[in-house]
């Protein structure tokens, strides 16, 4: 069996690789667009925008995302449960500062470093969409928005992070 396709919503994210938010009173046109298209209350990319992101993707691939999209924590209890990072899958975490719960991630799982972290492709990493790696353990829930994935999308490839913006597989030039 060959390289599995991408699911639809992941295909989506990566066409939004290198969208940044800009810091002040200016707002990003496409963040914007975003927000628009999901009836936002809200226009501008100055709030947490994770979520806004992977509702935008579903959306616009024909899945449903959480009524409460624009909360991170609010996907850990969407879809499917799979208690696994697999390619495509929906991947919650909690933000604590202090201790204390101050909100959430959400990212789309695309593989694993070469160094054993996940590598996640979301909105408002770096207050931009790229790539970011993370530690497995600080997950919460890894979720998948409709029936159950193929068993193959468990198995996580392994790529560098050649940077924020892009990865290499195993055996290509870096």
């Amino acid at each position: 069996m060959g390289k599995l396709q991408d699911p639809p919503w992941l295909a989506s994210a990566k066409q939004y690789l290198g969208v940044q938010e800009i810091v002040g009173t200016n707002d990003d046109p496409t963040i914007l667009g975003w927000l628009k298209d999901l009836d936002a209350s809200w226009q501008n990319d100055e709030v947490p925008w994770c979520g806004v992101f992977i509702a935008k993707c579903l959306q616009e691939t024909g899945y449903e995302y959480p009524s409460s999209w624009a909360s991170a924590l609010a996907y850990a209890k969407f879809g499917v449960n799979l208690g696994q990072p697999a390619v495509g899958c929906i991947a919650v975490k909690k933000r604590l500062e202090h201790g204390k719960l101050v909100g959430g991630h959400v990212t789309f799982i695309v593989g694993r470093s070469e160094s054993g972290e996940l590598i996640g492709l979301g909105g408002n990493q770096s207050n931009s969409v790229c790539y970011k790696l993370f530690n497995e353990n600080d997950f919460i829930a890894f979720v998948w928005p409709s029936i159950y994935p193929l068993k193959e999308r468990f198995n996580l490839p392994t790529y560098q992070c050649k940077s924020m913006f892009e990865l290499s597989s195993e055996g290509e030039e870096a």
